[in-house]
């Protein structure tokens, strides 16, 4: 039997105890597609952030987000995906319209982030302000829609990234 390389002895006990430790960490996705890389974690529990991090790590190209601002959401639903409702602007505010698109410079990013929650106007008060409803939009399996392209480029892209809202696993 040879002896083995200490070198070999502490790579193998870094990984051993590295992987115990990832088991309670977040698998967390990076993905690169089309000149760009999105970042997003696979699962979200109910009340945390969803975060979809766009990062152009182009040294040249500068990316382009169409209608960034105006969420686009979707749940699968009896086998379809289905537009979840969400409000750029509060019920009855005057906001201004939000950009037709966002310039993501070479080396910088733009993080998409929503709430979890389904928004929508409903009934007009005697204020005359359309009264906002809010509730969790559901567990279940989603997609975030992201619009995109470049300068150069005159068509327009749409890239889905996909994610799960799971509840939170008891703990013994």
């Amino acid at each position: 039997m040879y002896p083995i390389p200490s070198y070999i002895a502490i790579l193998v006990l870094v990984l051993a105890t590295g992987c115990s430790g990832s088991q309670k960490a977040r698998s967390v996705s990076s993905k690169k597609q089309g000149g760009f890389q999105i970042e997003s974690q696979d699962v979200y529990h109910k009340d945390e952030t969803v975060e979809v991090k766009v990062y152009n790590p182009s040294h040249l190209d500068t990316l382009i987000l169409y209608k960034p601002r105006n969420l686009v959401v979707q749940k699968k639903q009896d086998g379809k995906w289905k537009q979840v409702r969400t409000l750029y602007c509060p019920c009855g505010a005057s906001c201004p319209a939000p950009p037709e698109k966002v310039l993501v410079p070479p080396g910088t990013g733009y993080t998409y982030r929503w709430s979890q929650k389904e928004e929508w106007c409903g009934e007009i008060s005697p204020r005359g302000v359309p009264k906002m409803h809010s509730q969790f939009a559901g567990y279940g399996r989603y997609r975030m829609v992201i619009r995109y392209g470049t300068p150069e480029s005159k068509q327009l892209q749409t890239r889905y990234e996909l994610f799960s809202i799971q509840p939170k696993e008891s703990q013994p």
